[in-house]
């Protein structure tokens, strides 16, 4: 029997993590709090969907003593397990749960980080996740592709190829951790500012908003259906192998339905804003920053 692949072995032993420039804004947001004075030092946050935690570790690393309490939470029982044996995690704590049935108190949290993370729930679940998030923590603050850039072609044809080679044959564990790291779903960033949030013009998804300004049923997203991926036909191998191929293709087709939808044209404008981000420094001009971040 062949080796483990080498990308099978990292998500099944360790987990994914998004690359570090997502964090760069993070920080910025979280500074301009600061110089506004609308946050101080002893912050709590949930990092939802945390990953390995490396943005965490560079947005703690760059804002020292700011942050009292930070838990994450993963879908990935490789990725919890990494962090609970790593007496140097990001984390004060890493649970295993979903990211739409957190088991926090309501309003435990003073932010909920979402980096990343709602492009790898299936269909609603996304939508589910911000209602949790909104429900835990007092502000949001949320990365995640624009719909058009939610497919990454170049990753997912030479996936589906090694996929199909791989013949070393997929535990429940293994589809779980390669599972959670395909993309599912995808938000309309037109949807998100109508539901309150602010959309900061930065050629990505980043979104930030009060919790209690945020009406979650005027979001609109559209996913991988997950009953798609688990049915089994009689004509159909049953093997977890099967499933996996299954959820690539139906990713790829996902592409297509968000091209064909709606609110995909409708989103054209919440990326053209009239007044680019700047620095807080400059009081004049912070009418870009949401309530939020202006102490308002």
């Amino acid at each position: 029997m062949s080796e483990v692949r080498t990308y099978r072995k990292l998500l099944t032993t360790a987990g994914q993590a998004s690359p570090p420039w997502v964090a760069h804004e993070v920080i910025d947001m979280f500074k301009e709090m600061q110089a506004a004075n609308v946050i101080q030092n002893g912050v709590s946050v949930i990092d939802v969907g945390c990953g390995l935690g490396h943005q965490m570790r560079l947005i703690k690393d760059a804002l020292p003593g700011l942050f009292a309490r930070v838990e994450g939470i993963d879908w990935s029982p490789a990725t919890v397990a990494k962090h609970q044996n790593d007496q140097h995690s990001v984390y004060d704590k890493v649970t295993l749960c979903g990211s739409d049935k957190l088991p926090c108190l309501d309003q435990d949290f003073d932010f909920a980080l979402s980096m990343e993370n709602l492009e790898h729930l299936y269909g609603d679940r996304s939508i589910g996740a911000i209602s949790e998030m909104m429900r835990v923590a007092r502000r949001l603050i949320v990365t995640t592709p624009l719909p058009s850039e939610c497919i990454n072609f170049a990753w997912i044809y030479p996936e589906i190829v090694e996929a199909i080679l791989d013949d070393v044959p997929l535990s429940e564990h293994d589809f779980i951790c390669l599972e959670s790291a395909v993309h599912k779903s995808t938000v309309f960033p037109s949807s998100m500012v109508d539901a309150g949030f602010t959309h900061l013009p930065k050629g990505h998804g980043y979104y930030c908003g009060n919790s209690s300004a945020i009406d979650v049923s005027l979001i609109k997203c559209v996913g991988v259906d997950e009953r798609a991926v688990y049915a089994v036909d009689a004509f159909e191998n049953s093997s977890l192998k099967t499933r996996y191929l299954k959820l690539l293709a139906h990713s790829v087709e996902l592409h297509k339905s968000i091209l064909a939808s709606p609110h995909h044209q409708a989103m054209q404008p919440a990326l053209q804003p009239t007044q680019q981000p700047v620095h807080v420094a400059d009081e004049r001009k912070r009418s870009w920053m949401p309530k939020i971040f202006r102490g308002k």
